[in-house]
């Protein structure tokens, strides 16, 4: 038998009645509730003494929890079952045992449904403006707007960008929760293989499930309660709406912390006066005519360990009623909320989009300020975007539905302010000052404020900036939780109502929250920010301000801090930054910290043009923090600056190598200036064709597992052999300035580097390290990427990566004289492990799912994406890790770096390190994704039926995964006999899937030896790529052979079989998860 829920809806109880064990005892039971009493009738009880006689009497005992000795074991089962019926009675849970006796019947259950529908259908009609402001006013009166007049429809995506629309964003309406969510191929496919696709077809048959996420102000709410508005008007819909907080707010009792989720679904039922709510809901929710929605806003709101219990608790309930809908809201802080390994999409809120501002500043204008005539609020709304154009920074925070409103609320009553610190300014006055005649009116006994609102905002600016360095720890950007009492300390008061003012600042004010575990967190972090910058702002002088700011530049979570604060100086003594800028142009990351700043039009003339001469040069060693600087610009309306950039950038791009240029290119976009590339970046760009652009276009396979704007050469990209990574490599080192003279000592070193890709000796002992890393590891992060993308492509993913990664990188094993190989490879697979994971995997799944395969599809079709290749060479740098590169580049240096420096010194007299090296030592640190996953990529895509390379490649990765599938045999055999095209393809198909005759090598070797054999552009393909020819700057070419020669090293083979796969024990990582999960 199924628990039950416990709801007692705050009802007492008491027995009534003579003592049991004689039948004339049996007289009635009464129970009494807050609104009066009822009796219960000799036939009441008799029909709940049969109910409990007829069902599983000991399992009934065990979940009313009553004592085993409060039962006589000696006495009969009809007293022992009176004496139930008295406990329940007497201990308030007479409603409990009669769910678990007596099931509701299904009139019952329409009749409640009825009823719940009728009591919800008028809640949440007010729109909410609680945290915007004075609501508006007509006739000296507030204006009570309805949430349906207001609403505008919110658009969602799997992504957010707080700049843009993503172009897969689109609305979410009601009738989407009640459908099911659409497949993803790759796990289909993956399904497929692992003869589990029915079963993941039956999964994903099951209603939505959904985490929306947005930040502080963007809609949330409003967008669950207009939901519940509009589910709850549909036949056949049982929506259910829960706050988190509340829910957290009944676990403070023991009786509370032990409830199933199920119970607060019957609290929503006992809250609309419905009897019997847990039988009834019990009957609800086995009723498959009847869809459930369950709306649960503000995860963010609880802390870890609420979040964890609250996120247990509803994972079970989920796991008994798969048919139940649920979508959960949070801010992205909530860390705790359902994940997608647990069937959970997340949605991101994204930016509102002009029109959305325009929808809303009409329908403000006409339901909250009364104008009635379409053209009136028609003309004002176009007013309000016009004064929203002149603002230079109004519009990005007019992007959030919270602070759009708080803007429409000040335009009504003055112009709005041109730069986004003195909106947060104006916002926050009026926020505080407004409450002011709130409260007298109200006579709000346990709030107070300060007379003086001055003193009031220093106070309250002190307060953030307490809070925000609190314990001298980063606050990773985010809106700090701070617990009650902490808060009322952090005050630094002598105010005798310390309390009664925080209680203001959260019932009256709207500056700060309280959350479900009794802390305090500000309502926006931007209001957090602004007032950290207003109390240094305040307090900072001289020297201080130096200090200040090397003291917090490190944590560039401080920095939207950083900027207001400087805009605040600068708008009164700008000169008294330039000591600020001096120094932090001295600092890395300091350098893209000015700026920002200067994007926000703070700082002299002078300070721009000493920071934007060092713009050029310091974009060719690029960080996270250079891309934030261009965003940064990208939204600055400062037209001087942003041509003396333009002007700066597009002199320096004449003396660029590709790969720089391609930076100056990316850093370009996210500023939105328009600055030709680099003469070297457009060689290698798309469109590919000519021979020399295939030659060139080699060097961005470090950053796409396919070939950008390839056609059907990007399928040659999973040819097998050496002499293909060489070939990449040297015209790498060519393209970033490497001469005829630097490729032959560097040839012996590569060379030795590529071989032992297909070593068997260092298969085995790379497998053994591998097995032991990932059983000493706890193995969340792979959990976590089984559990989004299946089992077999983070085995295959793994396989090639791990290969490459450590197979080319490795120190060769003969230079480790103090150890053995194994404890060698061993201490390698751990650092290498380390690095990547941390830096590479975290991020890597999801583009490779929209970008790496993607790719495949978009550069296949060559004529019907033409913008597409160009986006990729505009984003070239966004498929690196930088991070990655540069703390693999601290080993890599040592040992690949170091081995090309002694091979160009013995070939030189003097001893020069060329200036490529490093630049060339980066790429190859960089390129490992793109260059190792090209087999996944193709392995795991998704392909319309008509491609039929690509299909055909699809089945012969797969199959080379599974060397002994004999369905996979058997369809190879079937496309390579029914394919259309070359027959180097079929070939070449079945030599990937490990199935190649000799004939077939035979073919595939002549043809890449003499690819003149072969149509343009497969020729091109043959010679630069499989045959590696070179091409130089003034397009003279030399074959790989002839290098080779010139070295007297013998030329690597046209083509090699695929080595063993690397064993990767997955299954004992996911073992261990479900046996974690049993315990």
């Amino acid at each position: 038998m199924a628990r039950a829920p416990r709801v007692t809806a705050g009802r007492s109880r008491r027995w009534s009645g003579r003592g049991p064990g004689r039948g004339d005892a049996i007289s009635q039971c009464e129970a009494t509730s807050g609104a009066g009493g009822r009796s219960m009738t000799d036939k009441e009880l008799l029909e709940l003494l049969k109910g409990l006689l007829s069902s599983q009497f000991e399992e009934v005992v065990f979940l009313l929890g009553i004592p085993p000795a409060y039962l006589s074991v000696r006495e009969p089962q009809a007293v022992r079952a009176i004496e139930v019926i008295r406990y329940a009675t007497d201990n308030g849970l007479r409603d409990e045992l009669e769910d678990l006796v007596q099931p509701a019947r299904r009139g019952d259950a329409t009749t409640a449904v009825e009823s719940y529908r009728a009591r919800k259908s008028e809640a949440f009609v007010r729109w909410d403006l609680r945290n915007a402001g004075p609501a508006p006013t007509t006739d000296s009166r507030p204006t009570q707007t309805r949430l349906d007049d207001m609403y505008i429809p919110l658009r969602f995506a799997p992504r957010f960008d707080p700049f843009k629309v993503s172009p897969l964003a689109r609305s979410i309406v009601a009738e989407d929760l009640l459908q099911p969510p659409p497949l993803a191929s790759h796990e289909l496919d993956s399904a497929r293989r692992a003869g589990r696709d029915h079963a993941l077809r039956e999964a994903h048959a099951l209603p939505r499930r959904w985490v929306v996420i947005g930040v502080a102000g963007s809609g949330k709410t409003t967008w669950m309660r207009s939901t519940f508005r509009r589910l709850i008007e549909k036949a056949g819909v049982l929506p259910v709406f829960l706050e988190a907080r509340a829910i957290a707010a009944t676990w403070r009792s023991s009786l509370g912390a032990e409830q199933p989720f199920d119970h607060y679904l019957a609290g929503a039922l006992a809250e609309c006066n419905i009897a019997r709510p847990g039988a009834i809901l019990g009957t609800l929710l086995a009723d498959s005519s009847l869809k459930v929605v369950v709306l649960i806003d503000g995860w963010d709101e609880l802390g870890d360990a609420q979040g964890d219990r609250l996120r247990e608790r509803l994972l079970e309930f989920s796991g008994a009623y798969p048919g139940v809908a649920i979508v959960v809201s949070s801010r992205p802080y909530g860390a705790t909320y359902p994940a997608r390994a647990e069937m959970f999409r997340a949605q991101y809120i994204q930016p509102l989009s002009d029109d959305d501002i325009r929808m809303l500043a009409q329908r403000f204008q006409r339901h909250a300020h009364g104008l009635a005539q379409p053209r009136e609020y028609e003309a004002r709304a176009e007013e309000f975007m016009v004064a929203l154009a002149l603002a230079p920074n109004a519009r990005s925070l007019a992007s959030t539905a919270l602070l759009l409103t708080m803007m429409l609320l000040l335009w009504h009553q003055a112009p709005l302010p041109g730069r986004g610190h003195r909106l947060y300014h104006a916002c926050l006055r009026n926020m505080l000052i407004y409450r002011v005649t709130r409260l007298s009116e109200e006579k709000r006994d346990r709030q107070w404020r300060p007379d003086d609102d001055e003193e009031l905002f220093r106070v309250v600016a002190e307060l953030a900036y307490r809070l925000q360095t609190k314990d001298g720890k980063p606050f990773h950007r985010t809106l700090l939780i701070c617990p009650w009492d902490e808060a009322v300390q952090l005050l630094k008061t002598e105010w005798p109502q310390r309390e009664n003012f925080l209680r203001w600042l959260i019932a009256s004010a709207g500056v700060l929250v309280d959350r479900a575990d009794g802390s305090v967190q500000f309502s926006h972090l931007s209001f957090q920010e602004h007032l950290v910058a207003h109390h240094l702002f305040t307090t900072c002088e001289g020297d201080q301000r130096i200090t200040m700011m090397l003291e917090h530049m490190a944590d560039r979570s401080w920095w939207e801090t950083l900027r207001q604060w400087a805009a605040l100086i600068g708008d009164q003594r700008p000169e008294k930054l330039t000591p600020v800028f001096d120094k932090l142009r001295t600092k890395p990351d300091g350098y893209w910290l000015a700026g920002q700043i200067f994007a926000d039009g703070t700082g002299r003339a002078s300070d721009f043009a000493a920071w934007c001469a060092e713009l050029a040069s310091r974009l060719c060693d690029p960080s996270d923090a250079s891309d934030d600087c261009a965003v940064a610009w990208g939204s600055c309306k400062q037209s001087d600056r942003l041509a003396i950039l333009r002007d700066t950038l597009a002199a320096a791009c004449t003396s660029l190598h590709w790969l720089d240029g391609s930076r100056h290119a990316h850093w370009c976009k996210l500023a939105n200036l328009n600055v030709p590339r680099a003469a070297k970046f457009r060689a290698v760009e798309p469109p590919i064709n000519t021979p020399q652009a295939v030659a060139r276009s080699r060097v961005l396979f470090g950053g796409a597992a396919s070939w950008p704007d390839g056609d059907e050469l990007a399928v040659l990209r999973i040819w097998p052999s050496t002499r293909v990574a060489i070939g990449i490599r040297l015209q790498s080192a060519i393209s970033l300035g490497a001469g005829p003279a630097d490729l032959l000592p560097m040839l012996p070193t590569l060379l030795v580097r590529a071989n032992r890709l297909w070593s068997g000796k260092d298969h085995a002992l790379l497998e053994g390290s591998v097995g032991r890393w990932i059983k000493g590891s706890d193995g969340t992060l792979i959990r976590q990427q089984v559990g989004e993308f299946g089992m077999s492509f983070v085995q295959d993913f793994v396989r090639d990566t791990v290969r490459y990664l450590f197979g080319y990188f490795a120190v060769p094993l003969h230079e480790e004289v103090l150890e053995s190989e194994q404890a060698m490879m061993d201490r390698v697979v751990q650092e290498f492990g380390r690095l990547f994971v941390r830096t590479v995997v975290r991020e890597f799944a999801e583009r490779f799912e929209r970008d790496f395969i993607r790719d495949f599809t978009l550069y296949y079709i060559r004529g019907v994406v033409r913008d597409y290749p160009r986006e990729f060479a505009d984003e070239f740098p966004r498929y690196f890790s930088r991070e990655f590169a540069r703390d693999f580049g601290q080993y890599f240096a040592l040992h690949f770096t170091r081995e090309l420096e002694q091979a160009l010194q013995r070939s030189r007299s003097e001893v020069v390190v060329p200036s490529w090296l490093p630049a060339l030592a980066f790429l190859e640190a960089s390129s490992v994704v793109g260059r190792a996953t090209p087999r996944v990529a193709l392995a795991h895509g998704s392909f319309p039926k008509e491609m039929f390379l690509l299909g055909l490649f699809k089945l012969a990765c797969q199959a080379s995964f599974e060397p002994g599938s004999n369905f996979l045999d058997e369809s190879i055999q079937r496309s390579c006999a029914a394919f259309p095209g070359h027959p180097l393809w079929p070939a070449l198909a079945r030599h990937m899937a490990r199935r190649s005759e000799p004939v077939e090598r035979a073919l595939l070797e002549n043809l890449a030896r003499h690819p003149e054999n072969c149509a343009p552009p497969l020729s091109w393909g043959l010679q630069y790529y499989v045959r590696g020819d070179l091409l130089f700057d003034d397009d003279s070419i030399v074959m790989l052979d002839e290098l080779c020669d010139r070295c007297n090293v013998p030329p690597p083979p046209l083509l090699e079989d695929l080595p063993p796969e690397l064993h990767i024990p997955l299954d004992h990582v996911i073992m261990r998860r479900d046996l974690m999960r049993a315990t």
